[in-house]
């Protein structure tokens, strides 16, 4: 059994975090914050106003701070925060509530995978909890400590979207899957999406390389950034192969507008 305790965001919300969790929860628990220069992204430009999707929302940080910034502007923005994870989730909408912003942040408990249905997830996730890895059914072995998920396509369970403005994704290799999925979000409003390129996670799940996953991004028209501080920098293919393969991840900006 995990240990979870609850602390402070450095925007002064309350946010659960696992104790046995050395990335992200150890991040908040110690600085009071994840991913300086994604938080700096969000914060300069998503519009108070305007629709956050967070896939694969993980603890919840990302939404957090997103609908802390529409409020504190009295904007009218969405929070959309995708997680599927049956450990997370109740500490994750525990933190939503507890930050006073559960009208602010509605919670969709899906996974997205290649197609809609039904996946397995495993419990255990060592010193890692943003890389629980995803079996599907039909290799079921039936272990004690893994849970039934559904997977969804966004398309179809966003259809009332009247815009989105910006999209986080971190889902440990099926990003490809997602983009799919969620084609006609991107056609009517072209979000800026923000995502993890994991070269082991896209191999191991989609089959894809770091190359062809910009290629991905690419027939949907958009074009690799990379963000640093708050300076954002076009990139080639290459330059993101180069990248990854120093690291085995990264975050990059895919946008069709900037530059």
């Amino acid at each position: 059994m995990s240990a979870w305790v609850k602390t402070q965001t450095w925007f002064a919300r309350p946010i659960y975090v696992c104790l046995e969790d050395e990335g992200v929860s150890s991040s908040i628990l110690h600085t009071g914050g994840w991913e300086s220069h994604i938080e700096r992204y969000i914060i300069h430009n998503l519009p108070s106003d305007g629709v956050f999707l967070d896939v694969g929302a993980n603890l919840g940080f990302f939404s957090l701070l997103a609908a802390n910034k529409m409020q504190e502007y009295n904007g009218e923005g969405r929070v959309i925060a995708v997680e599927a994870n049956p450990v997370v989730l109740p500490y994750m909408m525990a933190s939503i509530v507890e930050s006073g912003l559960q009208s602010r942040i509605d919670v969709l408990p899906y996974a997205v995978s290649k197609s809609p249905g039904l996946m397995q997830m495993q419990h255990d996730f060592g010193d890692n909890l943003g890389g629980v890895p995803m079996k599907t059914v039909d290799s079921f072995t039936p272990l004690k400590r893994r849970s039934i998920v559904p997977t969804v396509e966004l398309d179809n369970v966003l259809p009332d979207l009247k815009r989105l403005d910006l999209v986080k994704m971190d889902i440990e290799g099926a990003e490809s899957f997602a983009i799919d999925w969620m084609a006609g979000l991107l056609e009517s409003f072209s979000p800026d999406i923000i995502m993890e390129i994991n070269a082991d996670c896209l191999k191991g799940v989609s089959d894809t390389s770091i190359a062809g996953m910009v290629e991905h991004m690419e027939y949907y028209h958009y074009k690799p950034y990379a963000i640093d501080e708050d300076v954002v920098e076009p990139l080639t293919k290459e330059q993101v192969v180069e990248i990854v393969s120093k690291c085995n991840y990264y975050d990059f900006l895919f946008s069709r507008s900037t530059g």
